[in-house]
């Protein structure tokens, strides 16, 4: 049996953070309930991709409160639940993305994201520029090159016996 609650983020969060992660997760997977938890720990970087002030953007499509026969009572601070009319108004809500699955794309897409990030500063744009005079584009040329480089070893070997 599945559990019913899933543990989104394994590092621990700012309280900004956790509440835009969970917005985020509930709003575009078909999950309508989430909280925040309280951890020990420093918080830090989210490892999942998390949009600034997306709580804020988005706090008119959740609610504070579970209806019980008919009357409402008050949740937990950190719990909210998606509202009725805004259950099914994302693209993957409409693909019927359940939470991991969606975790998952959010898991590939932060990754993407993080292989790209290189900032070219003025300590390391000499290192950069070094690097790309010896790029390769190509497979078989990279063959070609490590043949070449052994080729040089080999003479620089044969020259010292001599």
């Amino acid at each position: 049996k599945k559990p019913r609650l899933i543990k989104i983020s394994q590092v621990p969060l700012t309280k900004r953070d956790a509440k835009n992660l969970r917005n985020i997760i509930l709003d575009q997977s078909l999950a309508r309930t989430g909280r925040i938890k309280k951890t020990k720990g420093i918080p830090k970087r989210p490892v999942l991709k998390v949009s600034r002030g997306f709580a804020k953007r988005t706090s008119k499509k959740f609610r504070r409160f579970r209806i019980v026969k008919g009357k409402r009572k008050a949740l937990t601070p950190g719990k909210v639940i998606e509202r009725t009319r805004n259950i099914n108004d994302t693209r993957q809500e409409k693909k019927k993305l359940g939470v991991r699955r969606r975790l998952a794309q959010l898991k590939k897409e932060s990754a993407k994201k993080q292989k790209g990030s290189f900032k070219r500063t003025s300590r390391n744009l000499i290192q950069f520029k070094q690097k790309r005079g010896t790029r390769i584009k190509t497979p078989r040329r990279r063959i070609e090159l490590r043949s070449n480089n052994a080729r040089r070893k080999q003479r620089n070997t044969n020259k010292k016996k001599r």
